[in-house]
């Protein structure tokens, strides 16, 4: 459907000038991006609680198994910070074109 063609976009959204349609569909790719890395993230979390639970026999590892079902989150918070600059750079360009698209109106009306 061509999300990660918009998906790769985002990365040259300050580079390149892209209509108002492309950066719609570059926030809603990196939207998407955001979301899932929130949702597989929980998921990951909670079939290692799931796991965990199952060897609480053994205290020794218990430690370590909740290390491993923590980095998860810990790892979902940071490609969050990797995609968060995406899509506020994205919105902020759509936001630059429609006011040069209302501005263009405005003198064309004037």
């Amino acid at each position: 459907m061509g999300e990660w063609k918009d998906f790769v976009k985002s990365f040259s959204v300050g580079i390149k000038d892209y209509r108002l349609l492309e950066l719609k569909n570059i926030i809603e790719a990196v939207a998407a991006a955001q979301k899932l890395t929130v949702f597989a993230a929980l998921f990951a979390i909670i079939i290692s609680g799931v796991l965990i639970m199952g060897h609480l026999d053994d205290m020794s590892t218990l430690g370590p198994n909740l290390a491993v079902c923590f980095l998860s989150g810990l790892y979902a918070v940071i490609i969050e910070f990797f995609l968060l600059p995406l899509r506020l750079n994205a919105e902020r360009r759509m936001n630059e074109e429609m006011d040069m698209e209302d501005e263009l109106c405005r003198n064309n009306k004037g």
